[in-house]
């Protein structure tokens, strides 16, 4: 697949996910694997670690109903485990995945609902990125009580009605359900020095109703994407995204 080929799949994707009116995208990874945000590609098309319980975050968050919160380690809003999974983590840990030339940081994303529908269902609502070469901690917040402080050079963001739909009916604690990938040119004149903070806000589209939601640092040889042919032929062009990254991934596995 040429890349500009890719490209014009990914606009197309991008149209069909985008809600008319408002700007705003919907990732809804309950019928597609793959769809992206402002460049951030969310999918569950990729191969888990080997072994249960091996999410190691930097970012762990829970309550019921909303929540939100960020990497520090001052026990901001909803974060749990602090220091040991909620902490500062830097820009030279993160892990460089290419997908189709374009190089990206990965994240993986654990989320944990009730194993029955619809309580399983969950809505990643907002998420912001920054660097700073200081430690930060913030906690300002708008009249609805969601963080709208900085932590830096904001680097990557989306809210104002974009969000991620998740099903979490079949996967337990302690395994990634969606890997979040983030474009290395977002973080442009930052240094590996530099501290990486991640807001997150889950629950306003679906409500958050059982354990932690945790994130952890991704690694390339963990996002290999598995095929799903039977998946792309019914979903057409949309689904063709995540083919795209499939042969990416392949690609990249031969020549290196």
């Amino acid at each position: 697949m040429s890349t500009k080929t890719f490209q014009l799949i990914s606009a197309c994707a991008a149209v069909m996910l985008t809600t008319t009116g408002v700007r705003a995208t919907i990732v809804d990874l309950t019928t597609s694997t793959s769809g992206d945000i402002n460049g951030g590609i969310f999918t569950t098309d990729f191969t888990q670690p080997a072994g249960s319980g091996v999410i190691d975050p930097f970012l762990t968050i829970q309550n019921t109903g909303l929540e939100q919160g960020y990497n520090g380690t001052d026990s901001n809003f909803d974060t749990k485990r602090v220091p040991q999974y909620t902490h500062e983590i830097q820009l030279g840990d993160l892990n460089v995945q290419t997908v189709n030339g374009q190089q990206y940081y990965s994240f993986l994303i654990d989320t944990n609902q009730q194993n029955n529908n619809p309580n399983s269902l969950i809505s990643l609502d907002m998420v912001k990125i920054f660097t700073s070469s200081s430690l930060q901690s913030n906690t300002s917040t708008d009249t609805n009580g969601l963080f709208n402080g900085s932590l830096g050079t904001l680097r990557y963001s989306f809210s104002s009605g974009s969000y991620v739909k998740y099903n979490d009916a079949n996967s337990g604690s302690g395994q990634a359900d969606i890997a979040f990938l983030v474009p290395v040119s977002d973080f442009a004149g930052s240094k590996s020095t530099d501290y990486v903070y991640m807001y997150q806000q889950f629950g306003t589209e679906y409500s958050a109703n059982g354990g932690y939601e945790e994130t952890t640092i991704g690694s390339g040889e963990k996002l290999t994407p598995i095929p799903e042919v039977s998946a792309l032929l019914p979903l057409g062009g949309v689904l063709l995204v995540a083919g795209g990254m499939q042969y990416a991934r392949r690609r990249r596995d031969v020549t290196a």
